[in-house]
């Protein structure tokens, strides 16, 4: 969702600790998941974002765009993602329960080792990962990421049943059958421990505080009580 992580409150280290988290912030806009169920594909003319609310290939057309965010590191823009579902979610249940699509498309240039290092690090800005598990998830990112150039636009579809697809200007890059690393891969944007509270509410479509569990009263989808 992304390479930058802004510094967090009150803890400014030096200027190459502040720098790193940025960047990696910056690298992590992929999607994965599965094409299959996720989000029955169907091709569409513009890969890219879709200004008339029109998924871009391969996102089916059954699905609708719930929220859209652009992610940037002080006056650099790093990339703009978009979230796609059958139908607005109401908790992070429904959420997990529900085939959807992430579009990143980039702004910025990103070599795929790099890009690949920095989805690591933000997984595990959420949770720690084993060492030989990260080892084998950053071989199978840098074998999958192309290289990031601007108006890039990679595209996860994500299926409940732990299958994920990953695609580039809408083609199939690969797929990955790992629940664990499907899921871990799609909470950098959508999990509340997001290194991007707020931007993870506009991909939701919500309003209001942002909750570490499921749903808190604060963290209401548009159209509900605060």
């Amino acid at each position: 969702m992304i390479f930058l992580h802004p510094p967090r409150p009150n803890k400014w280290p030096g200027l190459a600790a502040i720098l790193r988290p940025l960047m990696v912030a910056l690298m992590l806009s992929i999607g994965l998941a599965s094409g299959s169920q996720a989000a029955n594909a169907t091709a569409t003319a513009n890969p890219n974002t879709s200004p008339n609310n029109l998924p871009p290939a391969p996102i089916s057309q059954n699905n609708s765009r719930l929220g859209q965010s652009t992610y940037d590191w002080f006056l650099v823009k790093l990339y703009t993602a978009e979230l796609w579902a059958p139908t607005p979610v109401q908790s992070m249940d429904q959420l997990w329960q529900t085939p959807f699509a992430l579009s990143l498309t980039y702004d910025i240039r990103i070599k795929p080792a790099k890009l690949a290092q920095v989805t690591l690090e933000q997984m595990e800005h959420q949770a720690p990962v084993a060492p030989d598990v990260a080892e084998r998830w950053v071989q199978q990112l840098t074998q999958l990421y192309p290289p990031i150039a601007k108006g890039t636009t990679l595209i996860g579809l994500y299926n409940p049943a732990g299958r994920m697809a990953l695609y580039c200007d809408g083609k199939l890059l690969g797929e990955i059958q790992d629940s664990d690393f499907s899921k871990r891969f799609f909470q950098i944007w959508l999990d509340a421990r997001s290194s991007y509270p707020k931007n993870r509410l506009q991909l939701l479509g919500w309003k209001g505080g942002v909750d570490r569990n499921i749903l808190s009263q604060s963290d209401q989808p548009d159209g509900q009580s605060e």
